[in-house]
């Protein structure tokens, strides 16, 4: 959290990959207080037991790599136990992207006059048409929304800000929604004596959105637009960026 600067969300995943180790010597009975290599090489010989995917069985032995790197350097290791471990090859497999058809179809199944769905349309044409992710949706403020220049200041990795453009279709769903229904759905939230906040997008109690949330949105849209692709809010992102190349953007 402090060298890093790594957000909550990362610190929490690492903390949870570290426990499952610490579980996994507590049950083996490990001889001492840090695991060699023979005792990481059981640690990754039961992830593989599991069946998980290689790329769950590196996310967790790159927290374990990490931590011990980190002992070694405070003198509480004299050596790391990951630098002799041979890891299983990650495949690479390419993310799944929406069609412009699909893309289309998904954004424009929000199309009601309700609350949800003037705030679905906005969240969704956003995610489609900024290639946001959903870490910098939820914490986008009012403040960052530059709308007359079409921009957005955003917040991302490694908490670095950042300006990204919109398109019209994004801008207009986004005024549509912070002119009218974001506005009553705060008022509420106030009446009942919650404090203000500046979250751009909130849930129908006028409280900040979470990142469940979204994702829950996205599927939810994802079936009423009839779509049979598994999906989630960063497949929105990765469609942007495929349909703006296949456009002829420039990839920066």
């Amino acid at each position: 959290r402090l060298e890093r600067n790594a957000s909550t969300h990362t610190v929490e995943a690492y903390a949870r990959d570290l426990a499952e180790l610490q579980q996994h010597l507590k049950k083996s009975k490990a001889k001492s207080t840090f695991p060699d290599l023979e005792e990481m090489v059981e640690f990754l010989v039961s992830l593989m037991d599991k069946g998980l995917k290689p790329s769950t069985i590196h996310r967790r032995l790159s927290a374990c790599n990490s931590f011990f790197s980190f002992l070694v350097a405070e003198s509480e290791l004299a050596a790391n136990p990951m630098d002799f471990l041979d890891k299983p090859r990650m495949l690479k497999s390419l993310p799944k992207v929406l069609s412009r058809e699909e893309a289309q179809r998904l954004v424009e199944s929000a199309h009601g006059d309700l609350p949800a769905d003037v705030r679905d349309r906005a969240i969704l044409e956003l995610l489609y048409g900024s290639g946001l992710r959903v870490s910098e949706t939820i914490n986008l403020n009012l403040e960052g929304v530059l709308d007359d220049r079409g921009l957005l200041l955003v917040r991302g990795k490694g908490r670095k800000e950042r300006i990204v453009p919109y398109s019209e279709p994004a801008g207009a769903a986004l005024t549509r929604y912070l002119s009218g229904v974001r506005p009553e759905l705060v008022r509420k939230r106030a009446s009942r004596g919650h404090p203000p906040h500046a979250k751009v997008f909130v849930n129908l109690r006028g409280g900040a959105i979470s990142r469940q949330a979204i994702y829950d949105i996205v599927q939810k849209r994802c079936l009423e637009a009839e779509i049979s692709k598994s999906i989630s809010p960063h497949t929105l992102r990765h469609s942007f960026a495929t349909h703006l190349l296949s456009g002829g953007a420039d990839l920066r």
